[in-house]
C-alpha cells in the first residue's frame, strides 16, 4: 500500500490484512481465488459495529431432528434406527450451529456498502482497540481539516 502525503500507519491487524492509516483504512482479501483491495478515508465513515453471527440454518434443522427423533420415539416404532438416526443428525447439527459462530467489525461508509472484517483470530480486547484507534483516527483527521478549513476562510 502506498501511503499519502502526511500519512503513516498507526495499526495493522488480522495477519496484516487491515491496515489503519491517520487517513484511511485498507483491506485486503482473497475470497473463492480472488484478491480485492478496499480504501475507505476515515472522513467517510458513519459508523463502525461489531457483529456476533452464526448460521440459523444448523440451529432450524438441529430443532427438526430433534422433533423427529421425539415423534418417532413417541409414536413406538419397534427399531432404534430413526430415533438413533435422527437424534444424531440434531446433535450434528447444533454442533455445526455452535462451530459457524463468526465474529465480524462491520464499518459503513457514507452511502457505500459496508465494509466487512472477519475478526475471529482477535480476541476481544484487540477488537475494542482496533475500534477505538478508528474512533480516535477518525477525531484527529476531523480536528485536523477543521483547523485547515477555518485557516482557508481566514
Amino acid at each position: 500500500m502506498l501511503l499519502l502525503n502526511e500519512e503513516f500507519e498507526v495499526l495493522t491487524s488480522n495477519e496484516n490484512k487491515i491496515i489503519l492509516t491517520n487517513q484511511r483504512i485498507f483491506l485486503e482479501d482473497k475470497r473463492f481465488s480472488r484478491t480485492y483491495k478496499i480504501f475507505i478515508f476515515l472522513e467517510d465513515i458513519s459508523s463502525t459495529q461489531v457483529l456476533s453471527t452464526s448460521q440459523l440454518l444448523w440451529l432450524v434443522l438441529s430443532i427438526l431432528s430433534a422433533i423427529i427423533c421425539i415423534g418417532s420415539i413417541s409414536s413406538g416404532y419397534e427399531t432404534n434406527f430413526y430415533p438413533g438416526v435422527s437424534g444424531t443428525c440434531a446433535v450434528v447439527f447444533l454442533i455445526s450451529w455452535l462451530l459457524s459462530k463468526t465474529k465480524t467489525i462491520s464499518i459503513h461508509p457514507n452511502g457505500g456498502k459496508p465494509l466487512l472484517i472477519s475478526v475471529n483470530k482477535m480476541d476481544s480486547v484487540q477488537v475494542d482497540h482496533f475500534i477505538d484507534q478508528i474512533q480516535y483516527q477518525k477525531n484527529e483527521r476531523f480536528t485536523q481539516n477543521l483547523y485547515l478549513n477555518r485557516k482557508v476562510i481566514q
